[in-house]
């Protein structure tokens, strides 16, 4: 297993932005815009609710386990189920990325 993932560890480091942007309808929900800015193809973005495991609540990713290439952009819609809004934080880590925190 190691060998098969061997060439993602070696992978330069790549550069994302990150931003949550409120819902305009809706108070329980948002949406996170990602862009790719410098490096190469950012594999296996992976979005999770960065709080404590026993905070009450949880948030719904509309995708996860994005790969981003240069100078790309996307977004991810993001439902929260029970969670006050100034709690809210993602995470959002990659292969080649460290880790985001987005609130």
């Amino acid at each position: 297993m190691i060998a098969q993932v061997a060439p993602l560890l070696d992978l330069p480091p790549a550069r994302i932005e990150a931003v949550a942007e409120p819902h305009e309808e809706s108070t329980g929900r948002g949406r996170i815009r990602l862009r790719h800015v410098d490096g190469p193809a950012a594999p296996g973005l992976i979005f999770e609710d960065a709080r404590p495991y026993d905070c009450p609540g949880w948030a719904v990713f509309g995708d996860n386990v994005i790969d981003l290439l240069p100078g790309e952009e996307t977004a991810v819609d993001v439902v929260w189920r029970e969670v006050p809004p100034d709690d809210r934080v993602v995470r959002i880590s990659g292969w080649n990325t460290g880790g985001h925190h987005v609130r």
